[in-house]
């Protein structure tokens, strides 16, 4: 199986995904836990807030660490979702201190996936995490674009307002609808803060973008454009 967005956001190096964004970030784990699965390694989904129940892969609910522990070893199935409940379709977030109990000395066939809008004391305070993870902000370039039109729109009637700040301050606006606000500026608290941008399709959104995310400054350390329907990803 072709690995290009295992590859790219170096997860043989991170054990640990942070996921937050629109729906592309939806789409980004899907093909993720797909390619972490054909790398013959085993994936944990879990998330912070109700998230959509999932159309492929085992859900756990309510189950205890040590039992996930054992699970893991015996059960072949290579996705594995976990959450406290399951309510109008939607799997309901697992404790905050789950894996603080679970102990996060993984081996290095399993790769854990979580979906946050708000970082719990829990998961920061695992040692472990800091130097082996990546967080991804992952938004839909067509519907950012929409919204950055009115921000373009005012700056041409208020030469005041500088380009470059007047953008951080729109763009932390957007990404706060979905983010935790600490991970829509620079004090993101995580060495490994990217940024993929989804369904930039042509050529005329790629040369929008690259002006945009080489004015958003350090409040990431890599950007990523592509289109995870035409299974494309680069640097920029």
């Amino acid at each position: 199986m072709n690995l290009l967005f295992y590859n790219t956001f170096e997860l043989k190096q991170n054990a640990f995904v942070f996921l937050c964004g629109d729906d592309s970030s939806e789409l980004l784990s899907s093909i993720l836990a797909r390619e972490i699965a054909g790398q013959g390694q085993k994936v944990l989904i879990a998330s912070t807030f109700p998230i959509p129940y999932p159309v492929e892969g085992q859900i756990l609910v309510n189950i205890e660490p040590q039992l996930l522990r054992q699970k893991l070893t015996s059960d072949p199935s290579p996705i594995i979702y976990l959450c406290s409940g399951i309510e109008n379709d939607q799997l309901i977030p697992i404790s905050p201190d789950f894996f603080e109990q679970f102990q996060l000395s993984l081996n290095k066939d399993i790769r854990i996936i979580i979906f946050v809008r708000e970082l719990t004391k829990e998961l920061l305070a695992q040692k472990n995490i800091k130097h082996n993870s990546i967080f991804i902000t992952a938004l839909n370039y067509q519907k950012v674009n929409e919204q950055l039109s009115g921000f373009f729109n005012d700056l041409e009637s208020e030469s005041e307002v500088t380009f470059t700040d007047g953008l951080k301050l729109h763009w932390e606006a957007i990404v706060k609808q979905n983010c935790p606000a600490r991970f829509s500026g620079e004090d993101s608290g995580m060495e490994n803060h990217v940024l993929f941008l989804n369904q930039v399709k042509s050529i005329i959104d790629e040369n929008r973008v690259i002006p945009i995310t080489r004015s958003l400054g350090n409040l990431y350390e890599r950007v990523f454009i592509g289109d995870i329907n035409e299974y494309k990803i680069r640097e920029i």
